[in-house]
């Protein structure tokens, strides 16, 4: 099936055959910047640019590394990743990919090094539950103790994700605090925290960067668009954190 990007660069192919071809029209013009908007439009098409990217700062950390001595005083600060959608009952709390992989990844490291789990984030509009809490939840339904399950629900974005748990639970003054979000959202909060002065061990999942290129990838696709999206709002993002000084 032909996606959207491809119409668009027929088009402009199209219009820019018909100038070339009717130089002396009015529309002979605009041969070039038909040109160039269908070579704009395929390149931010393809997921080779966008997973390119997107590749490269996943990898802005390694494989995660916990010291052999950590120990049950660890504390796993999950960030939130869901969204919500009303309904004619008030609102329905959706945990998306990014959740579960962060979930499953906080629980499997408690199973190894012990400690408290902390989810963050994402509350309400009404404010009667968060992304957080549901994530909690999750965590307690996969063994985990309730004792050692915290919920920090009322932070909107990842500043105060690290601003608000560093008030709630002193994280600063931790000795060590594994830090689980999605690679590509990991760099933002990994350098918002050592801004607030929270030493981090920054333990990225949820991985969304192809490691082999093929040649699919040079075809325009819907994805490319969501994917380049994706990628510029974290770079946009930590640049507007730095700018303010909270990164």
């Amino acid at each position: 099936m032909f996606v959207l990007p491809f119409y668009v660069i027929v088009l402009s192919i199209g219009l820019c055959i018909r100038a070339y071809l009717k130089r002396d029209s009015p529309s002979g013009r605009w041969r070039n910047l038909y040109l160039a908007v269908a070579l704009l439009v395929y390149l931010g098409s393809i997921p080779v640019i966008p997973n390119w990217l997107v590749g490269k700062v996943e990898h802005t950390y390694g494989t995660p590394t916990i010291p052999a001595d950590a120990t049950a005083q660890t504390s796993i600060l999950v960030l939130s990743g869901g969204w919500f959608r009303s309904t004619r009952d008030g609102y329905e709390i959706k945990l998306g990919q990014n959740s579960f992989e962060r979930t499953v990844a906080a629980v499997e490291l408690w199973r190894r090094i012990g400690g408290r789990l902390i989810f963050s984030g994402a509350p309400l509009p009404d404010g009667s539950d968060s992304v957080a809490r549901q994530m909690a939840k999750l965590a307690v339904q996969m063994g985990v103790s309730d004792s050692q399950v915290a919920v920090e629900g009322l932070s909107r974005n990842t500043y105060e994700n690290l601003a608000f748990c560093e008030q709630q639970f002193h994280l600063s003054q931790q000795r060590r605090v594994v830090l689980i979000s999605s690679a590509l959202h990991l760099v933002r909060g990994a350098a918002i925290a050592r801004q607030l002065g929270i030493q981090v061990i920054p333990y990225p999942v949820d991985f969304r960067a192809h490691e082999r290129s093929s040649w699919q990838m040079w075809i325009p696709s819907n994805d490319a668009a969501m994917a380049l999206e994706e990628i510029l709002h974290e770079i946009v993002g930590l640049l507007a954190y730095k700018v303010r000084g909270r990164a």
